[in-house]
């Protein structure tokens, strides 16, 4: 996915994935060559929890260096609703705070 996403991107678009957490390392080898500023914001199904996807935000042909961000929970404690936040972005009211 990387590969094809390196051909169809211009220099300097920004693209994102959505990933399991725990493939993230096999994912950051595969930037390596064509992109940079990397941004990793782990997403958690809840507070405490660890995290179970993680959000991979990249630039082609930066040489920024890799960002790991806070982790963010999708819901609270308990329950099923998502956060108000993430509720939002759902809904597409909102855009992710990076």
């Amino acid at each position: 996915w990387v590969k094809t996403a390196a051909s169809c991107a211009a220099a300097g678009a920004e693209i994102i994935f959505v990933y399991p957490a725990e493939s993230l390392s096999p994912l950051l080898a595969a930037f390596s060559q064509r992109f940079g500023a990397i941004t990793v914001l782990p997403l958690t199904p809840r507070p405490e929890a660890p995290a179970s996807r993680v959000l991979v935000r990249a630039v082609k042909g930066s040489r920024a260096p890799l960002t790991l961000v806070a982790s963010r929970a999708l819901h609270d404690v308990e329950g099923r609703a998502f956060q108000p936040a993430f509720d939002a972005i759902f809904r597409g009211t909102a855009r992710l705070v990076w």
